[in-house]
């Protein structure tokens, strides 16, 4: 390995004596560096200023001796000595060995062409303390001039040292055209300069201070006005004075208001003197303080004889008063009260009584007690005499007006109160008619009819009569009262009085409200009613026809080859007659009459069950929200009209969103309904009172208006293009048929909710099973009795029958059934309509059991079960079937009758 080169130029070399010993003993840091900044020699100053001895600077650059910030310093130094080759002089900071920083004062001169000597003195302690003064400074400043009040700093011949901002706004003046100068030499007025100086002097000698004092102030640029002046010597450690501080607060405004306030307090003096009321002030102790108005001509007394008296020492207040003006005083003066009007009788300095009319108030002051009582009064001497004339006159009319039970009410042209019986002033719970005299008539008019009354007096005043007008009066709480007025203008010529009679009409309007409510929902019951029969009678027409229809069908596929092409023929046939069948039983639902297989029910598991199978009917963009309640009770109820409920809800629910995304929110809970919530609601007559199971169905589609509200229960109405039936009308009759309840709300843009209310059961829900299928093969015998008036029914009946291996007897009616009875033999059981002329189906069983009481019966009825089962008492033996029915299920109710 090649040996490392060595480089000269960064050995430190070792001064030569006796300059060694010199340099060493200096106090400042010697350093010698060469063109490139290398430290070349470094002496003992060098190492107790920077810390590093001189093995450790071999080979440093100047550069190292001072942070990144300050780096080019020396270098710099060094490079402009050797540049202009004359001496440096400058501070710089510098770098010690362990990372602090400091600052130090350098001389930098030439040795020569290639070396530069430089000088460095630390100064670190010094700046830092010129730091500190300055930042000090800075704090002084700044605290001056945040004060609003005007601050100078002088030395001790008077002359600015410092000034504060509030000095340079008031004056204008920056710090330049002050700084340096005496208060004589900025151009202010003479005499004001020579006073301040004088001032300013006074406390510099004395070492007095001069608080508070005011003075003027005028300035060149026009601006004048008062000073609030302090000035305080300002001294050093030893005591002596160094100049001093003034302060200087602006009173201007100040004083213009005091000035101000004088000026009033003059002209309210002078006001009150010739004011036309009596005004009086009274001390904490309630002694006249002042008197004046129209004191001395209402009691006689002069000023100069109440002054330093008391009303009482004075006899001032009648016997009678004395205890409630007294009263009057201690709540004024206690603080119960800060005003208070007062109305009695007093007595003049000659002895004679008058009514006087006070109003009193009290200054306090900012510790709460009383200072001073103001009074006011005025004789109502001729008022209250002519007033007690003119009651007494009216009490009379009064009482015969009272008698009547009308409230009385008389004004002047301009609509104030003038007078009132006692049945008016009832109603706005008034103890005497003083409360309303001098007021509006259109006061206690509600709002909504205050143009109205305007009109109405506008047309009395023009024609001198009214009739039969309403109008709605404000009570004493605030509630609107019907009130009808009849009127009469009485003409003078000095004067126009108008006499408003008037009455309480609210009972009569709300019991006519309340007849016109009930006749409406009469005749919505009605309606309903009238519908509901309608429908029952049509739809069990129907199921007469489709009786024939299915029946012969179903014998019609038993008895074609299976092979046969016509099946597909029967089906087509029989799927059309089941879908009007399916009609028909909403119709049914719609007349209430649609109840077929009831029993208790869980309402939750219903509702899981229907919207599983929901997703192909409503709108991919339908969220189905489902709340259930827990331990929801169960319901009695037929589960396929539940299922119609539910899925025609939801499907309406959904087809109200349109084309947006929404949710469908199906909620359940339980609610106690008492007699008003069926009153109001959309109740089945026979709905009770009591716990109900409750179905919510909302969305957040369109909503409805109210008039698509009020037929929204209406048969076959639809807002859609197209309808499919019934639809919310067998809702309807659904819940009405399970004595439920059924409300809609809904509103443009908020979306509907439909709530469905059936009664809740104590009973336990009933889990839904298969039946499991008829068996197809079986087949009976024996003869049984067909009762029907319906040839198409009776023709399919017997077919039916036939075809199970019966041997059918058929009778048109009752009658025949009960005639025929004698000549059969051994009867296997009666299939028997329900609805017949001349002898119904009860009578006709009745009759015929009454020869057999064991007869076996199958009632056949285009009504439900449910609807027909209260009136056979004697249930045994006897089963029902719905029309229309076909092979199947005529087969399985019969196998089901005689097993």
């Amino acid at each position: 390995m090649n040996p490392e080169p060595t480089r000269p130029s960064t050995h430190i070399a070792a001064p030569h004596p006796p300059t060694e010993s010199l340099v060493d003993l200096l106090e400042e840091a010697i350093i010698v560096a060469g063109r490139d900044g290398t430290i070349i020699e470094w002496n003992n100053g060098a190492t107790r200023v920077f810390g590093w001895t001189p093995d450790e600077v071999q080979g440093m650059s100047i550069q190292s001796l001072q942070s990144a910030e300050a780096a080019r310093g020396l270098a710099s130094a060094v490079q402009q000595v050797f540049a202009s080759n004359t001496q440096w002089h400058g501070e710089t900071a510098f770098l010690r060995k362990g990372g602090e920083s400091g600052s130090c004062e350098v001389v930098a001169l030439p040795l020569g062409e290639e070396r530069a000597l430089l000088s460095m003195r630390d100064v670190t302690a010094r700046r830092k303390k010129f730091e500190q003064v300055s930042e000090e400074r800075h704090l002084l400043r700044s605290l001056m001039d945040g004060i609003p009040d005007i601050i100078i700093l002088k030395d001790s011949d008077g002359r600015y040292v410092m000034i504060n901002h509030a000095h340079r706004k008031l004056t204008g003046r920056p710090d330049d055209e002050v700084i340096g100068r005496r208060v004589t030499d900025l151009g202010l007025p003479e005499d004001l300069g020579r006073l301040y100086l004088d001032d300013d002097m006074k406390v510099l000698r004395t070492g007095e201070a001069m608080v508070n004092r005011e003075e003027p102030f005028s300035f060149p640029d026009g601006k004048s006005g008062w000073f609030l002046t302090s000035k305080y010597p300002l001294r050093d450690t030893a005591g002596r004075i160094l100049g001093l501080i003034v302060i200087a607060r602006d009173i201007t405004e100040m004083k213009r208001a005091a000035d101000e306030l004088t000026e009033t307090r003059l002209r309210l003096s002078q006001h009150l003197d010739n004011s036309l009321l009596l005004v009086a002030e009274l001390d904490p102790d309630l002694r006249i303080t002042r008197w004046a108005g129209r004191a001395e001509k209402m009691f006689g007394w002069t000023s100069a004889e109440v002054i330093g008296r008391t009303m009482e020492e004075l006899n001032m207040n009648h016997p009678d008063e004395a205890g409630r003006i007294a009263g009057m005083l201690q709540n004024l003066t206690s603080g119960a009260q800060e005003h208070s009007t007062l109305r009695c009788r007093n007595v003049t300095k000659d002895g004679r009584v008058i009514h006087c009319l006070w109003w009193n108030s009290v200054l306090r002051n900012p510790g709460g007690s009383v200072r001073s009582c103001l009074t006011l009064a005025e004789e109502i001497t001729y008022t209250v005499e002519t007033l007690e004339k003119l009651q007494a006159s009216d009490r009379l009319l009064n009482t015969l007006i009272q008698a009547t039970g009308i409230g009385y009410v008389q004004l002047d042209s301009a609509g104030r109160i003038l007078a009132a019986n006692d049945r008016y002033l009832a109603f706005f719970g008034a103890d005497d008619e003083t409360a309303l005299i001098g007021r509006s008539y259109l006061d206690p008019v509600a709002p909504h009819h205050r143009t109205l009354a305007t009109q109405h007096l506008t047309n009395l005043l023009a024609e001198g009569r009214l009739q039969n007008a309403e109008i709605d009066l404000l009570d004493a709480h605030g509630q609107a009262t019907a009130f009808e007025f009849n009127a009469n203008v009485e003409n003078t010529g000095d004067e126009v009085r108008i006499h408003v009679f008037c009455r309480d009409i609210s009972e009569r309007k709300r019991a006519i409200e309340e007849r016109r409510a009930m006749e409406s929902k009469l005749q919505e019951t009605q309606k309903l009613e009238s519908l509901g029969v309608l429908a029952g009678g049509i739809a069990h027409d129907f199921n007469n026809l489709l009786t024939g229809v299915l029946g012969n069908v179903s014998l019609a596929a038993s008895e074609i080859p299976e092979h046969s092409a016509a099946h597909g023929f029967l089906a087509q046939i029989e799927k059309a007659a089941s879908r009007a069948a399916d009609l028909c039983r909403q119709m049914l639902a719609y007349s209430g009459k649609g109840r077929f297989d009831v029993k208790p029910l869980d309402l939750n598991a219903l509702i899981r069950e229907t919207t599983s199978l929901l997703g192909i009917s409503i709108s991919k963009r339908t969220h189905l929200d489902f709340q259930p309640a827990p331990s929801l009770p169960a319901v009695l109820a037929d589960a396929t009209q539940l299922r119609q409920i539910v899925m025609n809800l939801v499907i309406n629910a959904s087809e109200s969103l349109g084309e947006c995304d929404g949710t469908v929110r199906i909620t359940t809970y339980t609610a106690q309904l008492d007699a008003a919530h069926l009153a109001a609601a959309n109740a089945a007559p026979d709905a009770k009172a009591g716990s109900y199971v409750c179905l919510d169905v909302s969305d957040t589609g369109s909503g409805m208006d109210p008039d698509v509200l009020k037929r929204v229960f209406d048969p076959f109405f639809t807002t859609k293009f197209t309808g499919r039936g019934l639809g919310l009308a067998a809702v309807l009759g659904i819940v009405r048929g399970h004595q439920g309840v059924l409300t809609v709300t809904s509103k443009p843009g908020q979306g509907s909710c439909f709530r469905v209310m059936l009664p809740a059961s104590d009973l336990v829900a009933e889990t839904e099973g298969d039946a499991g299928e008829p068996t197809e093969q079986w087949r009976g015998s024996g003869a049984v009795l067909v009762v029907d008036d319906e040839d198409t029914v009776r023709t399919v009946a017997m077919r039916l029958l036939a075809y199970l291996g019966f041997e059918p007897v058929a009778a048109v009616d009752g009658f025949e059934a009960v005639n025929l009875l004698p000549t059969l033999g051994d009867l296997r059981f009666v299939f028997l309509d329900l609805t017949m002329p001349h002898m119904d189906g009860q009578q006709t069983l009745r009759e015929l059991r009454k020869a057999r009481p064991e007869l076996r019966a199958l009632i056949m009825s285009g009504f439900s079960e449910q609807d027909i089962s209260h009136r056979f008492q004697d249930g045994h033996f006897i089963d029902f079937i719905q029309k229309p029915f076909n092979l199947t299920q005529a087969r399985e109710k019969i196998r089901r009758l005689l097993a």
